[in-house]
């Protein structure tokens, strides 16, 4: 509950909010590729706004359309400050 609260407010995620560990990588990627792969996603999760049920978050749950819309920009947002883009 308290994360889905988050979606909803102008407040960026805190610094250093702990990694999943099948996120982790330490193998050398290519920035160029790395952000095609973005680009790609985020246009197809745009693609999906007409879908009417979502698979379970693993760790959140059910969200709707708009829950898992506000988590991915919150999460964007959160590591292009991480980096300071």
């Amino acid at each position: 509950w308290f994360f889905k609260k988050s979606l909803y407010n102008d407040r960026p995620w805190r610094k250093n909010l702990p990694t999943s560990p099948f996120a982790k990588t330490t193998e050398a990627k290519d920035f160029t590729t790395e952000r095609e792969k973005l680009r790609a996603l985020i246009t197809e999760f745009h693609q999906l706004n007409n879908r009417k049920t979502w698979s379970p978050h693993p760790l959140f749950g059910r969200l709707t359309h708009e829950q898992w819309g506000m988590m991915q920009y919150k999460h964007l947002d959160h590591h292009l400050r991480q980096f300071g883009v």
